[in-house]
């Protein structure tokens, strides 16, 4: 008996969740480094992609920076940007310094704080 041929995958019924995530994606990796660098949690919570409701904890921001760096390392990365990869450093510690003590951080908080 002949092969089969393959069944070509079906489209999904709803191509906006797919967009949803990659547009997502796409502004995490996509951000312009800041002209004075990182000087606020607001601009550090910009460069690593943080966005409104979201909480910050250590692990999820060291898992972030992980996943940033694979990209932009400038020996290394994907896509390699020394600019970039600058401005992450500068994101992380000027969050870890926010966080301290505390285990997390919410978005809002650190702007109703003034910070941003």
């Amino acid at each position: 008996m002949p092969p089969q041929p393959e069944r070509a995958p079906q489209p999904t019924a709803d191509p906006a969740p797919d967009l949803a995530g990659l547009r997502a994606a796409l502004e995490t990796l996509a951000f312009q480094p800041l002209a004075d660098g990182v000087r606020t949690a607001a601009e550090a919570l910009y460069v690593l992609g943080w966005h409104d409701g979201m909480e910050l904890d250590g692990e999820a921001l060291g898992r972030r920076f992980r996943a940033l760096a694979l990209v932009y390392h400038p020996d290394t990365g994907a896509a390699p940007s020394g600019a970039r990869m600058a401005q992450l450093v500068e994101a992380r510690n000027l969050l870890t310094r926010q966080m301290g003590r505390r285990r997390r951080l919410r978005f809002a908080d650190i702007l109703a704080r003034g910070e941003g």
